[in-house]
């Protein structure tokens, strides 16, 4: 005979609390979900491609979040019965980004109210299910074991209809009061997140864009972009990925470092077949990236991404390295399958090989690292040889103002070198050649054209020009042997 099963009503806190640890996550699963009813929208032929939109709006001085997208929308008939649900989604697992039906709960941790509005071409009127977050949270806390997870959510909703234009479509997630120390109203933070994170275009910064798009279109498909907009009090802003082609490596010095061009690795499926593809950029590889917006090789599905910047460290040996590369991974396939927390995937087969042929790419990274350090190991011995020319300069009986500036602009390029090499060689080795180039800079730069006046101690670079210019003045208003008599002379005083 059946049995009752009862679910408790601590099993709520389980998927919401104890699923989404990070408050920001619940921009990626509304977003996740806007995504998905976009291209249904599309499928259906209700939206054109390029009207597809999600906007986040955020008001901190009222302390809400209203998530919306102009996709399929729900119908009348279903609103409820999806939106009240726990884990029992209707999306199809493969076809859809979202597919376990806990997601939309993601918010209740994190607002005192959440409220869901929508409708679907064809209906005279919205939907909207609130749910009482900060009462929901009350009842589960309260010591009564004997309410379910189904009592606990019936006594925290409430239900509304408003009229609308039969031909309207959308889905609107509404977070009120939101608690400030989430984090989740600090704009430059969620745009840096969803600049990450989203499923949007790169930025007009990086001219690798274009031949990176064209690229993964070619081989894997069409990989989906959205327009998704930030809304704020004072800015209206589109969001797209942050990579540039230019990068920061040290805040304190102004080290940069660029890429010069894009390498890509294929992923093969199981049975042979191209699964995916990653791009990596090479550039000349001189340390650890700052900003985590664009910084390690990153794994993307659907183009949004899985876990964050670390989730591949693991496929290095030296995790570090992974923090000086900038790529992405996008896999096509539906053998992968994300994780209820969306930081991985499930462990299959298609997953075990997926992660073994990322070790190889791994490798080959290394690869390119350890080359380009190898290279500037050459960086010393490249600025010991300047110092030698510079000083054979120097005391050459006279200097001209082309070897004056030629000597300047060689001490300066060894100089960035060494900066730029800093991660691969002592600090007090790096430091000792570089006070000693920049002892040597300030000699070429005060330089006389008389090796005599180079070789005088303790003068000062207003002595030696005034100096300088006096001999000069000799040497063409007097005959050269009166000349050089005077400037013994003066020499001899000051010797």
């Amino acid at each position: 005979m059946p049995k009752e099963v009862v679910i408790g009503k601590y099993a709520i806190e389980s998927l919401t609390t104890g699923m989404y640890t990070d408050p920001f996550v619940i921009y990626r699963e509304y977003i996740q979900n806007a995504t998905d009813a976009i291209d249904d929208g599309i499928k259906q032929l209700i939206l054109d491609p390029k009207d597809g939109t999600i906007k986040v709006l955020i008001d901190d001085k009222t302390h809400k979040i209203i998530i919306e997208d102009n996709g399929t929308g729900l119908s009348q008939e279903n609103a409820y019965r999806f939106l009240s649900d726990i884990g029992n989604s209707r999306k199809t697992q493969g076809a859809s980004r979202g597919f376990r039906g806990i997601g939309r709960f993601s918010g209740l941790s994190y607002c005192d109210r959440l409220t869901f509005t929508t409708t679907s071409v064809g209906d005279s009127f919205s939907y909207s299910i609130t749910y009482d977050a900060k009462l929901l949270r009350s009842i589960i806390a309260k010591d009564v074991n004997t309410i379910t997870a189904e009592d606990a959510i019936l006594q925290s909703i409430s239900e509304d209809r408003q009229k609308v234009k039969p031909e309207s479509h959308f889905f609107r997630v509404i977070m009120e009061d939101v608690h400030p120390e989430t984090g989740l109203m600090n704009t430059d933070k969620v745009e840096q997140y969803l600049s990450m994170v989203a499923p949007v275009k790169f930025g007009c910064d990086f001219s690798w864009g274009n031949e990176i798009s064209n690229t993964l279109n070619e081989q894997l498909g069409t990989i989906p972009t959205y327009k998704l907009t930030l809304v704020t009090r004072d800015r209206t802003k589109e969001i797209c990925k942050l990579y540039s082609d230019t990068f920061l490596l040290n805040r304190t010095t102004g080290v940069t470092d660029q890429i010069k061009k894009i390498d890509y690795f294929p992923i093969v499926g199981l049975q042979g077949e191209q699964v995916g593809l990653a791009w990596y950029g090479i550039s000349n590889f001189y340390g650890t990236i700052i900003g985590n917006e664009i910084k390690s090789l990153r794994l993307r599905i659907g183009n949004i991404l899985v876990g964050d910047h670390t989730a591949l460290n693991s496929v290095f040996k030296d995790p570090r390295f992974n923090g000086w590369v900038v790529g992405e991974v996008y896999v096509n396939s539906s053998d992968f399958i994300p994780n209820a927390r969306r930081d991985g995937f499930e462990n299959n087969t298609a997953y075990y090989s997926l992660m073994e042929q990322l070790r190889q790419l791994a490798v080959e990274i290394v690869k390119d690292i350890r080359a380009a350090s190898a290279s500037r190991s050459k960086s010393i011995e490249n600025a010991t040889q300047i110092q030698t020319n510079t000083a054979d300069i120097l005391n050459g009986e006279r200097i001209s103002e082309h070897a004056r500036e030629k000597g300047k602009k060689e001490i300066r390029q060894a100089r960035n070198e060494l900066l730029k090499s800093s991660e691969d060689m002592p600090e007090e080795l790096k430091m000792d050649v570089l006070e000693q180039m920049d002892i040597l800079s300030g000699r070429v730069s005060g330089a006389s054209s008389f090796k005599a006046i180079n070789l005088l101690p303790n003068l000062s670079k207003a002595e030696r020009e005034f100096l300088d210019s006096l001999f000069k003045k000799l040497k063409t208003q007097r005959q050269e042997k009166e000349a050089n008599k005077i400037i013994d002379t003066i020499l001899d005083v000051l010797s």
